[in-house]
């Protein structure tokens, strides 16, 4: 995951430089042509800025679970805290996502809609639910009592 959330900065960052020479090769290469059309699609590019604002908490989540010094009571707060995130998102929070949506540009090059509109709030809510639900199926064996229980060991709790 932090490979995919530092490949979409990058790609955003750099989305000026790629929509240039896609077009400039798309006079020679169709294939160039068919890839400039889609990163130039509303719809495409709001998922992209969706999925880059949602990645952040999930791998802040997998890089602490991934800790050799972690400890049980550790990850039951990161899990906790992804979860509050993941339920608190909201497309009016993520700013790139809503620029795109309203000014339907980046970086002063004109975004087009592609295909029958689509209500990116709905398919924000179903993805924001699916994760939820995943991540609690996935952390389910970890029952309160266990997390609860394993908070003494963590040194940072203690008074």
């Amino acid at each position: 995951m932090p490979h995919m959330k530092k490949a979409l900065q990058t790609f955003f960052k750099t989305y000026p430089a790629f929509i240039s020479h896609l077009h400039n090769e798309s006079h020679s290469n169709p294939k160039a042509e068919g890839l400039a059309k889609m990163l130039e699609d509303c719809t495409l590019m709001t998922y992209a800025a969706f999925l880059q604002e949602i990645l952040s908490s999930l791998v802040q989540q997998s890089l602490t679970l991934q800790q050799f010094n972690i400890t049980l009571a550790d990850a039951k707060v990161t899990i906790s805290s992804t979860m509050e995130i993941l339920q608190q998102f909201s497309t009016s929070s993520c700013i790139l996502m809503h620029d795109i949506e309203t000014r339907k540009e980046i970086s002063g090059y004109p975004l087009k809609r592609q295909g029958p509109p689509t209500d990116m709030e709905k398919k924000v809510s179903v993805i924001k639910s699916s994760l939820i639900k995943h991540t609690e199926a996935r952390y389910r064996d970890l029952g309160n009592d266990v997390k609860e229980s394993t908070i003494i060991a963590n040194v940072k709790s203690w008074p």
